[in-house]
């Protein structure tokens, strides 16, 4: 039997998903590598995009822009054009695919490498141009070994004469990047150091390791650095000490960042390998990596600032070539100097500098005070990007208070990546996938923060499938259900009998306390709460995402809801299951539902001495209530959410008998939420 698949153009501007079982014989069908989607599209329909989508591009900025997609290409007026252009397929032969974008990237890095000793260095963009073309405009003619290489890339067909050529070509794989990023963040809980920290890990992994990287040469050789992951491929004469240079970039912006980059000996064979011989060469870039990453050793505990000397500070400036974001001047104004025995901010060094905040003068070491200048030096970056996707206006929180009274820390992590990772038989296909799933991140962030209303907040680290923001907690629910839905559409299967692999979803945990609970105890709770919403997609079939939530309260955490004869909470929650929660106390709330009726049947499970005791007394109540709006309102949810609602308490639907399974009930869920969530539109 024949596989449906979806009118790609179709998908692309409108939205739309129409399943296709008959095609013409003109039709070309793919796999898209990161969602598993079976898409077709007839071939002069293909042509015709291709020459509006990259006819245009005439000039060696243009092909940049095209080649590394910013955050700022998710711009909402051009969506339309945006998935055409990311999702564009290139076939090397009537089965061989990979996308438009990381084929031309390729076919210029690898046409470089094989031409590089003859072309000037004068005359660099010229040849990209004239490569671009070629590549453009299919001519088979020119650069043959390079045409050989791209194909190799994506179809396991080989020519053995090419095969010799491609082996001779000897180039360099620099690898690397920053690890343990969140020890990094949390060395502090000021919200101007943990957005500087994670402006420089930005900085430094996708902008300054990358130019290092490639300098001499061109920035088409760095093949990907989504997330701060650098891969590159170098000429032979690439210096060993290119990865040590990097790594005393880091030591010079971020002292206190661990980070590790290697360079291995490798060939243009090796590095257009596909399937299993690319899994051995990444198998060894990895081990050497790892190695690096073992041997290294820090000087966490170095007080001083890396850029001063004699009590003179280096100015730099924050670049962003491939954005029209502008460059952002970094100067130390303002800094005194004090020897003091520990740093306000991180309590671990010593603190040699002095910084006016307010009317206040707070001691920092070098670490606090480069990630303190460049946060607050930086403060709308994440703002102007949200600003220039949706056209919404938002000010940068200055303080944590500013956020607002009660704040949500959320910590979200995707599922299932390692399926999509470990079905990887290429570069190209990397490549699209670190692309894809940065972009997703932002994405889903900003059509959240949009869809929940939310205008205050903190974006600490959008990036791959890790998103750790600050919001308002009256707004926090809404934003995380918006949030993985959003998520899990960037990486649907739109035809899921096309794949057995389990779907990308999102998990994700969230903290909720006063602005004055110091933010690393929050995100500490809040990640626990990601580890067990993510277990719970270990444990449901239909895996569509999660979450898992606590109430930090004074001197406690509000985690506990489990007593010797009924779980008196349903968390960790899935998507369903949250977003119906959410509409439900709305539902609630608009009728007029005060919070006493569920007060006292919490208080009734928490106390019971058997679960027949607790259905007695709901049953009473509901019974003497002339309104059985709250009753009729949970049997709904419990219907829509797989539950049956008997008596005050939820059972999974399920075959055997109801008696055996564990009894749920929701009241401190609603309570929790209840204060949350704001009158308005259902999800």
């Amino acid at each position: 039997m024949s596989k449906k698949c979806v009118d790609w153009l179709e998908w692309a501007v409108a939205g739309e998903v129409r399943l296709l079982d008959s095609l013409k014989n003109t039709c070309r069908v793919w796999q898209d590598i990161v969602t598993g989607t079976r898409f077709c599209v007839d071939e002069y329909q293909l042509k015709k995009e291709k020459k509006l989508l990259f006819g245009g591009i005439d000039t060696v900025h243009k092909l940049r822009k095209l080649l590394k997609p910013s955050v700022e290409k998710n711009n909402r007026k051009e969506s339309c054009n945006i998935r055409k252009i990311s999702t564009f397929p290139y076939f090397a032969s009537q089965s061989a695919y990979i996308p438009f974008i990381e084929a031309a990237h390729l076919f210029i890095a690898f046409s470089f490498l094989i031409e590089q000793k003859s072309i000037e260095k004068g005359y660099y963009d010229e040849w990209i141009m004239e490569t671009w073309n070629d590549f453009y405009n299919e001519n088979k003619d020119k650069r043959k070994l390079a045409w050989y290489a791209l194909n190799r890339i994506c179809s396991p067909e080989r020519i053995p004469e090419f095969e010799k050529e491609l082996e001779a070509v000897r180039v360099k794989i620099l690898k690397g990047g920053p690890y343990k990023i969140k020890k990094y963040y949390l060395e502090t809980d000021n919200i101007k150091e943990m957005r500087g920290a994670s402006i420089l890990i930005e900085w430094l992994g996708e902008s300054r390791a990358p130019y290092i990287a490639t300098r001499n040469w061109i920035p088409e050789l760095a093949v990907y650095s989504g997330g701060g992951n650098l891969l590159a491929i170098l000429p032979e004469e690439a210096d060993e000490q290119l990865a040590l240079e990097i790594e005393k970039e880091y030591a010079r912006y971020a002292p206190t960042l661990k980070n590790a980059y290697v360079i291995v000996d490798s060939n243009l064979k090796e590095v257009s390998s596909y399937g299993n011989e690319y899994m051995d060469l990444i198998g060894r870039v990895e081990r050497r990596l790892s190695e690096r990453k073992r041997i290294k050793a820090y000087n966490l505990s170095e007080s001083k600032h890396p850029m001063e000397r004699n009590q003179h500070f280096a100015e730099f400036i924050l670049e962003y070539p491939m954005e029209s974001m502008p460059s952002q001047k970094i100067d130390f104004g303002g800094v005194g100097f004090r020897n003091t025995d520990n740093c306000d901010s991180c309590r671990v060094r010593r603190s040699l500098y002095t910084l006016r905040v307010g009317d206040e003068l707070i001691n920092l070491c070098g670490s606090c005070l480069q990630k303190h200048v460049v946060g607050r030096k930086t403060k709308n970056r994440f703002m102007e990007r949200y600003r220039a996707s949706t056209g919404n206006e938002v000010e940068a929180a200055g303080m944590i208070r500013d956020i607002g009274n009660e704040i949500a820390v959320v910590y979200a992590d995707g599922n299932n990546m390692g399926g999509i990772i470990q079905g990887i038989e290429s570069l190209a296909q990397m490549a699209y996938f670190s692309r894809n799933t940065a972009a997703a991140a932002v994405l889903s962030c900003f059509n959240a923060l949009e869809e929940s209303g939310t205008t205050k907040f903190e974006s600490i680290a959008v990036g791959g499938d890790d998103i750790f923001m600050i919001v308002p907690a009256e707004t926090a629910f809404t934003f995380v259900n918006s949030l993985i839905s959003n998520f899990n559409e960037e990486f649907r299967n739109l035809t899921p009998e096309a794949s057995d692999r389990p779907p990308v979803t999102l998990s994700a945990g969230m903290a909720i306390g006063k602005y004055t609970t110091p933010v690393r105890e929050l995100t500490n709770e809040a990640e626990h709460c990601m580890k067990r919403a993510k277990a719970l997609i270990r444990m449901d079939n239909k895996n569509q995402g999660s979450l898992d939530f606590v109430i930090y309260r004074a001197s406690y955490c509000d985690d506990e809801y489990v007593n010797k004869h009924l779980r008196t909470s349903i968390r960790p929650f899935s998507l369903k299951l949250s977003i119906e929660l959410v509409n439900t106390v709305r539902k609630l709330i608009r009728n007029g539902q005060g919070k006493s009726a569920i007060q006292k049947m919490l208080m009734a499970a928490e106390q019971a001495e058997s679960e027949e005791e607790f259905r007695l007394f709901y049953l009473y109540q509901i019974a003497k209530s002339r309104d059985k709006f709250l009753h009729v309102a949970l049997d709904e949810l419990a219907e829509n959410c797989g539950y049956k609602f008997i008596s005050g308490v939820l059972k999974k639907k399920v075959q055997d008998d109801e008696n055996t399974q564990e009894s749920l009930t929701l009241w401190k869920d609603l309570l929790d939420i209840w204060d949350y969530v704001k009158e308005g539109t259902e999800i």
